[in-house]
């Protein structure tokens, strides 16, 4: 190709040698520590200490009169016939108080589980003696969501949490909640009684079930896998962490912090 052709023909295409930045990283793909199961042991650990973490708070919550403590989960079978099921169970003071589990639909896991936290949320919250709240849950970007009433899949349910929320903290000062993060591959107490709770419960789909925002997108994406040349490839979850509400604050009741942590707490 000649120059003048060059140059009317002159773009993104012909300036990639130039304008396209080169990989500085460098990776070791036979690195001793990157062996599948070298880490096995550190996990197991791990897993161990968050076990006796989560078995001492609870130990010390049920303590506090006042205190509420929930666990939720979700049951999403993976055959595509059932509903997604979101429950709740309640305690204080090392008793069951309440438990609810509600059919949502055919949306996805996250979706569920914003609406199991709701439910825990708006129960706790509507109890004279509350002071204190804490969720245990397995999917924090949830718990973020369920208190950020800005527009996003299951806004409602957000919305929800919000107002119960700000109705609750009003009421007098000291008052706060609190959400854990709970592996699910702990299978504890709290969090796994919920699990068994929702999955108990097998509801099918119908001709109508209810959707969400997410899970007509997902379907829109997975629909791309039957055409010649597409794939789809999911974007793993990010577990972010510490809301805090700012009285000074004139926009959103609660801003993003920038520490990520394994759980956050809101309090006045």
């Amino acid at each position: 190709m000649s120059e003048p052709e060059i140059f009317r023909t002159s773009g993104t295409l012909f300036e990639s040698d130039t304008n396209v930045l080169a990989l500085t990283e460098t990776l070791l793909p036979m690195n001793l520590l990157s062996r599948p199961g070298i880490s096995r042991g550190d996990a197991d650990k791990e897993l161990k200490q968050r076990t006796k973490h989560l078995d001492k708070l609870r130990d010390k919550i049920s303590e506090n009169i006042g205190t509420y403590y929930a666990g939720t989960d979700t049951s999403l079978p993976l055959s595509g016939r059932y509903q997604a099921i979101a429950a709740s169970i309640l305690f204080s003071g090392g008793v069951e108080c309440w438990r609810a589990r509600h059919v949502t639909g055919k949306v996805t896991a996250p979706d569920a589980e914003l609406y199991a936290i709701r439910s825990a949320i708006v129960n706790a919250t509507s109890r004279d003696d509350c002071t204190d709240i804490f969720i245990f849950t397995d999917l924090m970007a949830s718990a973020c969501r369920a208190v950020d009433p800005s527009i996003h899949s299951g806004q409602g349910h957000s919305v929800a949490v919000c107002e119960a929320l700000q109705t609750w903290f009003t009421r007098k000062d000291g008052q706060s909640i609190t959400f854990v993060y709970v592996p699910p591959r702990l299978q504890w107490d709290l969090h796994y009684k919920a699990h068994e709770y929702a999955t108990e419960l097998k509801v099918t789909l119908g001709p109508r079930p209810a959707t969400s925002f997410d899970s007509l997108c997902m379907q829109a994406a997975l629909s791309l896998t039957a055409l010649p040349g597409m794939s789809y490839s999911r974007t793993p979850n990010i577990e972010v962490g510490t809301f805090s509400n700012s009285k000074q604050s004139t926009g959103p009741l609660l801003s993003l912090g920038a520490r990520i942590t394994p759980g956050f707490t809101l309090r006045t």
